[in-house]
């Protein structure tokens, strides 16, 4: 039944099942700001927890006792790969549908009310949240596997942002071959197993429906340092990756595309998450030759050479590498403004010329006007409040712009099709916006 645009759900029919290790204050603070919203909404809160501590265990305890709640906990082995773990709540809950959280962000259950939990009601198998990309495809409902997969994929990535119809898997409890096939495939798959099951049952159903949806995000931060999954970023985004989409069904056809599509999205081709990664460890000579020699590499980098220098660079020297690539990626950029500009230069005429994205890119746009005698009258971003000015000139929030009088270069660097969006939305049409970006 619906109350004030509350969904409130029937028994076992909807779940979250929190996937948690070692962070038992991340999940208090999940429950502190969560539980009332998930009581009202009778929805089931269960705990799977691989903790080599008992700190959440009692903490749950407590809780239940307290508050007189019923929050499920199960202790599962802390040896699970991290990729099947999704796989437990998915295979044993006995709710309709199961959303499968991390225990570092939540939502706002109101906003979720209208963009999310809604749609249970309609029936669909699927649901997955926005993070990195596809925001201009808020609200869409996606049947054909292959759009899906492209479009949806990173965000599929995060433990936490999906939501199942648990019937989907009923064919691995039901066929034991299935199940053994699925396991062969993604069991061992430390990143993304679970996507490889979850991909496998979806394109088995007909009729199939998935929605992607941009619901904000809260992140929880955390007291102390999380080891960074950097030390494992090429296990993960590069042999994970690749071994993921080659073993998908033949259905998926734009699966080739997707790692280098995925490393285009995180921007995992930049200078400084490259640098990151080489500080981390997880990026050396050996670790570069190994994912070349078998071909992965190959698969998900555009910047092969970038990626090298990197690797080759001893760790005290990082900053002169970046120093040298950056130099390096602003010619280059300044020779796509060249490129792409200097073809629109009638569509700028009698129009004031303005910049979209205060930032290097910016920078470089500018010069380029003008090393071209040709007057630029300020820069829209997001952060205007922030910046104030940026060389020399005002910076405004995009609202205020004036469709008919103005010709904007977005200035982002790397190609994102919700900045054309963005500008659409305050009345830009697509003959008076110029976009030069790296498309990798």
């Amino acid at each position: 039944m619906m109350e004030r645009n509350k969904v409130v759900f029937d028994d076992h029919e909807f779940e979250i099942a929190m996937v948690t290790y070692n962070r038992a204050g991340f999940v208090k603070e999940w429950i502190e700001h969560c539980y009332p919203s998930v009581r009202e909404r009778n929805i089931k809160l269960s705990i799977y927890d691989s903790s080599t501590d008992d700190f959440t265990e009692r903490y749950i305890q407590e809780f239940n006792e307290k508050q007189n709640a019923h929050i499920e906990y199960n202790r599962i082995d802390s040896e699970i790969e991290i990729g099947y773990k999704p796989m437990l709540p998915l295979l044993k809950s006995d709710s309709e549908y199961v959303w499968v959280s991390g225990d570092s962000r939540y939502h706002d259950f109101e906003v979720l009310d209208d963009k999310v939990f809604r749609h249970v009601k309609e029936d669909v198998d699927y649901m997955v949240l926005h993070i990195i990309n596809n925001a201009e495809n808020d609200g869409k409902i996606y049947e054909e596997l292959n759009e899906f997969l492209t479009d949806c994929f990173v965000s599929m990535t995060c433990i936490g942002l999906s939501i199942y119809k648990t019937e989907l898997f009923a064919p691995l409890k039901q066929d034991k071959e299935l199940m053994e096939l699925c396991n062969r495939k993604y069991r061992k798959n430390y990143a993304f197993g679970w996507i490889g099951y979850f991909l496998e049952m979806f394109q088995l159903k007909q009729n199939r429906k998935a929605l992607f949806t941009a619901a904000p995000i809260i992140e929880i931060q955390p007291d102390k340092k999380i080891q960074s999954w950097f030390r494992r970023f090429y296990k993960c985004w590069c042999e994970d990756l690749c071994e993921l989409m080659d073993n998908l069904p033949d259905s998926y056809e734009s699966a080739s595309r997707v790692p280098k599509e995925t490393w285009g999205h995180m921007n995992f081709d930049s200078i400084d998450y490259i640098c990151k990664v080489r500080k981390f460890g997880d990026l050396n000579e050996d670790t570069f030759n190994r994912y070349m020699e078998n071909g992965m590499l190959i698969k998900v980098a555009d910047q092969i050479e970038r990626i090298r220098a990197f690797a080759s660079t001893p760790l005290d020297r990082l900053e002169e590498c970046c120093q040298r690539e950056r130099e390096k990626e602003s010619a280059e950029f300044y020779r796509l403004c060249e490129y792409e500009l200097s073809k629109m230069k009638d569509m700028m005429e009698g129009k004031n010329i303005c910049i979209y994205g205060a930032g290097r890119g910016g920078a470089i746009t500018k010069q380029y006007f003008d090393d071209n005698h040709i007057r630029v009258k300020c820069f829209y971003d997001m952060r205007a409040d922030e910046l104030g000015q940026y060389k020399g000139l005002p910076v405004h929030n995009p609202e205020i712009l004036d469709p008919e009088k103005e010709f904007i270069a977005i200035s982002l660097m790397r190609y994102e099709p919700s900045a054309i969006n963005t500008l659409k939305k305050y009345g830009i049409q697509p003959d008076r916006i110029g976009y030069p970006a790296f498309r990798g």
